[in-house]
């Protein structure tokens, strides 16, 4: 169900439909591109370099959107893979944390209650996954403000 490097093209399509109208046509690529390269070690600057721009306007770009930093972003996509992997395979925790680049189990279950406020065990449960995705939107528009943001809330 999910390639070796990111999510496959449903789930891609599953979750740019359920942010549709949070993420504006300018970031768009971005979100697509960290969702394909989930399983791969992404940084703020891999993803500007493969947009062809600079990290600064990537950074921007999400900013002047209102939208979360982009290592939020980067992260949401990688927990959301983990999530689809939990829910629909049989692989255990550490398993999917290793695979992802987690770590430890213990670490993918801190990214787990951080972002998701559940237990890891619930992830297992139908409909996980989907929980997941409409989380991540709700986030979408929760922007994190730092020495990058040019204006305040």
């Amino acid at each position: 169900m999910v390639s070796q490097s990111g999510c496959t093209r449903s789930l891609i399509e599953l979750i740019l439909d359920a942010v549709h109208g949070e993420v504006p046509a300018s970031v768009l690529p971005i979100l697509r591109y960290c969702l394909e390269h989930a399983a791969e070690p992404l940084t703020v600057k891999t993803v500007a370099r493969a947009q062809g721009i600079h990290q600064r306007a990537l950074e921007y770009r999400l900013s002047d959107a209102g939208l979360t930093a982009p290592g939020s972003l980067i992260a949401w996509c990688r927990l959301l893979l983990a999530v689809e992997q939990l829910e629909h395979t049989s692989q255990s925790q550490e398993q999917v944390a290793l695979e992802l680049g987690y770590g430890t189990a213990g670490a993918l279950r801190k990214a787990i209650a951080r972002h998701l406020s559940v237990p890891g065990r619930t992830l297992r449960n139908p409909g996980a996954f989907e929980r997941a995705v409409v989380r991540f939107g709700e986030t979408l528009r929760q922007p994190v403000f730092d020495q990058y943001t040019r204006r305040p809330p």
